[in-house]
């Protein structure tokens, strides 16, 4: 017992949702006024409320991609929540710095179906503040590429096709449901760019050097 709670001591990084949390739920009780990010191309994209279950299914796919690495790779899990944790990070310090929101959401009638009473609830507990850059995107290209990259997964067509249609699906629910503007999305399309690159070229380059250094 004692050995498996060494060998997994890396799921202690759980707690930083212990200082992402507080933060974020500040977030959403003191930004009340902000810098509208919604565009004339968003107000005319038409609101479905059938995108509410790949919105929610983005809690599942970066859960089950965080639990994955974290039993069977824990050098890739290290890599996956140092994209996921510190994109969090700039985005909410972001937001603390630059009030940011939108004024796309629409009211919806709770007991017309099961998708707009699960719109309703979510609207519920998240404002229309603090979406740039957008943390749901950003966290599903870290989730989606990282598991593009990986070395168990790759020549797999039919988990991959899924991955990317399912990616490609939760972003496309930020936009339909009304919940970010497409500056939030290029936002967070940038922020990811940035992260990838530190992760996947610049930050190892560095590390072969230093190690090529001290081999010498």
């Amino acid at each position: 017992m004692k050995k498996y709670i060494r060998e997994h001591l890396h799921g202690l990084w759980v707690l930083y949702l212990a200082f992402y949390l507080p933060w974020f739920f500040w977030l959403e009780g003191h930004v009340i006024t902000f810098h509208d990010m919604a565009t004339d191309f968003d107000r005319s994209i038409p609101f479905c409320e059938y995108f509410i279950i790949p919105y929610f299914l983005w809690f599942v796919y970066v859960t089950v991609v965080w639990l994955y690495y974290f039993f069977y790779d824990k050098k890739e899990f290290y890599r996956f929540i140092g994209l996921l944790y510190i994109g969090m990070t700039i985005s909410l310090t972001i937001c603390t710095f630059f009030h940011n929101g939108v004024t796309l959401r629409i009211d919806v009638d709770k007991d017309r179906n099961f998708f707009t009473w699960a719109i309703f609830q979510l609207h519920a507990v998240d404002t229309s503040a603090n979406v740039f850059p957008s943390i749901h995107i950003c966290n599903t290209l870290v989730c989606c590429v990282s598991l593009f990259r990986y070395k168990e997964f790759k020549g797999k067509v039919l988990f991959q096709t899924g991955n990317i249609i399912l990616a490609i699906l939760i972003c496309l629910s930020t936009v339909f449901l009304k919940q970010h503007s497409i500056m939030d999305i290029g936002g967070a399309i940038v922020l990811y760019i940035i992260l990838h690159m530190i992760f996947y070229h610049w930050g190892p380059k560095i590390l072969a050097r230093r190690k090529n250094k001290t081999a010498q």
